[in-house]
């Protein structure tokens, strides 16, 4: 993934994010976002994060929808993202995309 904090300040806290896949089942996966080396500026720079989502190999075929949220564990908030709003569910998930497993 991509990442830019547009804000003035860095984030004081790791967050995690979760993800969500949706399908015949629903499993969620948590990783750390790694995102306390995200510093702002003008232009705000460019972090690229690889994130492995074990959890999700064994999926059985079908087309499932994915989302993710971001979430502080330090003060038990959410992080708010800047999607649409029409992207995040009632939990607080952004649908981020979907795909197939043949």
């Amino acid at each position: 993934m991509t990442w830019q904090n547009r804000g003035v300040a860095p984030a004081y806290n790791p967050y995690q994010l979760i993800f969500q896949v949706k399908g015949p089942e629903t499993r969620t996966v948590t990783v750390d976002a790694r995102n306390i080396t995200w510093m702002p500026g003008k232009p705000a720079p460019v972090y690229r994060e690889v994130y492995t989502l074990p959890k999700l190999a064994k999926l059985p075929a079908d087309t499932y929808e994915l989302s993710m949220r971001m979430h502080c564990p330090a003060t038990q908030r959410p992080v708010l993202l800047p999607f649409k709003q029409e992207r995040r569910s009632a939990n607080g998930f952004y649908t981020i995309g979907s795909f197939s497993i043949p």
